[in-house]
C-alpha cells in the first residue's frame, strides 16, 4: 500500500483517535522520526547559544581553560597540536557567558579560529574567521586586448595580497575579495598592468594595452613584420637608440656586443680605413672551397652593404639566427639574415635633427725599439747562429758607435759596392714605429635629417659626411664617406599607398702605395741616364 495524503477537517483542532488510527503505520513512523529530527537539530543549534558557563582562570594555560569548558558542558574539542598553542598563559573571567564569547576572548590576537558543529568544537588556523567570511565578496569580469580578443591566462590579483586567479579561455574570471572596496591588479606578459576598483554585482570589462617599449617594437621577419611577442624563432633586434649612442664609423662596429651569437673579425688588412669586418652568426662554418659563412644582408628588402649606410638612418635591425629563415630566403639564409629597416617620416610637425661627433684615434701597444748598436749586435748574433756572415761588419759597428758618441754626423754611409749611392743601413736610433704610426688621427662626422608629414604624406631626408684619417703619418691615409637618403610615403587613395626610397652613397679612400720590383730608366739632358730601383 502506497503513501496517501489525508485531509483533517477544520472543525477538529486535534485529530481524534479515530483519525490517527486511520493513518497507515508507515506514514505514522515517518512523521514521528521527522518530528524527532527537527527537535534534535534545533536543540543542537540552540545548545551553544543557551548554555551559560562560568570560567575563572588567572594566569592559566589554554589547555586548562578548555578542560573547564568540557567539564561544565557537553562540548568536546578537536584540534591539532601544531595549530593551537596549549601552553599559552591566559586570564579569563567569564560569569554566565556562552561558549562563543569565551572562545573569542580566549583566542583573541591569535590566528586560531573555531567552528561549532553541534556539541563538537573544532579549533584550527585553517578555518577562516567569521569576519573574513562575512566580508568576502565575489567579483566577475573579462580581460581583453585592444582589438577585443580575449587574453587567456592573465593574472588577476587582489591588490596588496597574494590571492588571485587567472582568466579562462574566454578571458573571464571570478575572484573573491576580502572587502567590497578592494582593488584588483591585472597583468599579463607584454601588456601594461592595470589596477581597477572592484564593483561587486557589476561585471568588469578590462582592456589591457600592449607595452609599446617591448611588444610594439616591430621586428622584421622576412618579407613582413610582426610584434616581438609573437615570435617563435631565434630573432634578435637592435633599436635606433642603441645605435645612435655609439660614436662609430659604420654599422658593423655599432653592432658589436649588441646581438648575442653575432661574431665580428678583421682580416689581414684590418688596419685599413676601408676594411670592413667580416660577420658570422653562431660561429665559423663553410660548405666547400671558396664559400663563406657570412649572413645575408637586406636593407629595406634589398641586398646591400650595411657598412655603407649612415648609422643615424637606421630605424631597427633584426637578426634571424635559426633555420626558420631558410623557409623564406632558401640557401642564402643558411648562415643567418640581417634585416635593416631605415627611418621614415612620421605624422606631426617638422623635425630637424643634427648630430656630430669628433674623434681622435691613437695606436696602442706600440713596441719599444732597441737602440741602433744593440739592434746591430743582436742581428749579427742571429746571423752567426744561422751559419751566415754578419750583416754589420766591424766598420759599420764603429760608424754606429761614432754617431752615438757625436764623432760623426752622417746618418748613413755610402754603399760599399757603389760609393755614388747611399746605403740603406743607417747609424741613428730611429723608432720607425713612432715615425709611421705616432701621434693621433683626427676624424669627424656630421649628420642632418629632416622628417615630418601628415596623414596623407610623410617624408624623411638625411645627409651624412664622414671624414676619417688613418694613423699613417708619412703619407695621407684618409677615407671620406658621403650619404644622402630620402623617403616619401603617400596615401594616394584609401586603397593605394605609394612609397619612394632613394639612397646615394659615395666612399673615397686614399692610402700610400709601394712599388715593388719595378725599375724605370729616366733620361735627363744634363745628367744623362740613371736607374731608379
Amino acid at each position: 500500500m502506497g503513501n496517501n495524503l489525508f485531509l483533517i477537517p477544520k472543525t477538529d483542532s486535534v485529530p481524534s483517535r479515530r483519525h490517527w488510527k486511520s493513518i497507515p503505520l508507515s506514514a505514522r513512523v515517518f512523521l514521528f522520526i521527522l518530528l524527532c529530527s527537527v527537535g534534535m537539530l534545533r536543540a543542537a543549534d540552540n545548545y551553544a547559544q543557551n548554555i551559560l558557563l562560568r570560567i575563572h582562570a588567572s594566569e592559566q594555560r589554554v589547555s586548562d581553560v578548555l578542560a573547564q569548558i568540557e567539564a561544565q558542558s557537553e562540548f568536546d574539542f578537536f584540534f591539532n597540536d601544531d595549530h593551537v598553542d596549549l601552553d599559552r598563559i591566559v586570564s579569563i573571567n567569564a560569569d554566565g557567558s556562552n561558549v562563543f564569547a569565551i572562545l573569542d576572548e580566549l583566542f583573541e590576537g591569535t590566528d586560531v579560529n573555531y567552528a561549532v558543529r553541534g556539541k563538537k568544537i573544532i579549533l584550527s588556523t585553517a578555518i577562516p574567521s567569521p569576519q573574513a567570511t562575512q566580508q568576502t565578496v565575489e567579483v566577475k569580469g573579462r580581460v581583453v586586448d585592444a582589438a577585443g580578443e580575449a587574453i587567456i591566462g592573465a593574472s588577476v590579483m587582489e591588490a596588496g595580497t597574494a590571492s588571485g586567479v587567472i582568466t579562462d579561455l574566454d578571458g573571464n574570471f571570478v575572484i573573491r575579495l576580502s572587502s567590497a572596496d578592494a582593488s584588483i591588479s591585472i597583468s599579463y606578459v607584454g601588456y601594461v598592468s592595470q589596477t581597477v576598483k572592484a564593483t561587486p554585482g557589476k561585471p568588469l570589462h578590462i582592456v589591457l594595452q600592449e607595452d609599446n617599449q617591448l611588444l610594439d617594437e616591430v621586428v622584421v621577419v622576412g618579407f613582413g613584420s610582426q610584434k616581438k611577442v609573437n615570435l617563435t624563432g631565434a630573432v634578435s633586434s637592435v633599436t635606433s637608440e642603441q645605435l645612435s649612442s655609439r660614436p662609430v664609423s659604420n654599422v658593423s662596429q655599432a653592432l658589436q656586443g649588441l646581438v648575442p651569437g653575432m661574431n665580428f673579425s678583421y682580416g689581414g688588412d684590418g688596419g685599413r680605413l676601408n676594411q670592413d669586418m667580416s660577420v658570422n652568426i653562431r660561429g665559423t662554418g663553410t660548405i666547400g672551397q671558396g664559400s663563406n659563412a657570412s649572413p645575408l644582408i637586406l636593407i629595406d628588402g634589398m641586398a646591400g652593404d650595411m657598412n655603407a649606410l649612415n648609422p643615424q638612418d637606421i630605424e631597427s635591425i633584426s637578426v634571424l639566427k635559426d633555420a626558420s629563415a631558410s623557409s623564406i630566403y632558401g640557401s642564402r639564409a643558411a648562415f643567418g639574415v640581417v634585416l635593416i629597416t631605415t627611418k621614415r617620416g612620421k605624422t606631426g610637425k617638422v623635425n630637424i635633427n643634427y648630430n656630430n661627433n669628433f674623434r681622435w684615434s691613437q695606436a696602442i701597444n706600440m713596441p719599444e725599439v732597441a737602440d741602433a748598436y744593440s739592434y746591430a749586435t743582436y742581428f749579427n748574433t742571429m746571423k752567426t747562429n744561422d751559419g751566415d756572415t754578419e750583416q754589420f761588419p766591424e766598420w759599420r759597428m764603429q760608424n754606429i758607435r761614432d754617431y752615438l758618441d757625436g764623432k760623426i754626423t752622417t746618418t748613413t754611409t755610402p754603399s760599399a759596392d757603389n760609393p755614388s749611392r747611399w746605403d740603406w743601413i743607417g747609424n741613428t736610433n730611429t723608432d720607425w714605429y713612432d715615425v709611421v704610426f705616432g701621434g693621433a688621427a683626427f676624424s669627424q662626422e656630421h649628420s642632418l635629417s629632416v622628417s615630418g608629414g601628415t596623414e596623407k604624406i610623410k617624408y624623411y631626408f638625411s645627409a651624412n659626411f664622414l671624414d676619417q684619417n688613418g694613423l699613417i703619418r708619412i703619407r695621407r691615409d684618409q677615407m671620406k664617406r658621403y650619404t644622402v637618403s630620402g623617403r616619401i610615403d603617400a596615401q594616394l587613395f584609401p586603397w593605394l599607398q605609394m612609397s619612394y626610397n632613394t639612397k646615394f652613397i659615395r666612399r673615397d679612400y686614399m692610402q700610400p702605395t709601394a712599388l715593388n720590383d719595378i725599375r724605370c730608366t729616366i733620361t735627363s739632358p744634363s745628367a744623362g741616364r740613371w736607374s731608379l730601383p
